[in-house]
């Protein structure tokens, strides 16, 4: 759980827009609104797909039983 949430907080800082000079970061007065809308939309997205996935993942095993189910064969 900490690991993802570096990795998450790490993206919302690149996200950040740099100034003319690439190697300096300026900080306004909204940077931390920034990089929290950023924290929540990566979140957010992450759940999306996962919960995307698993619906899928459980439709296709629900749809596709016929495939392990014994049709009496010995």
């Amino acid at each position: 759980m900490k690991d993802t949430i570096t990795i998450v907080l790490f993206s919302s800082i690149l996200n950040l827009e740099p100034n003319k000079d690439p190697n300096k970061l300026v900080i306004y007065w909204y940077t931390f609104f920034q990089m929290l809308l950023n924290f929540i939309v990566v979140i957010l997205g992450s759940l999306a797909a996962g919960v995307i996935s698993a619906g899928l993942t459980t439709f296709l095993c629900k749809k596709l039983r016929f495939i392990t189910q014994d049709k009496g064969v010995t």
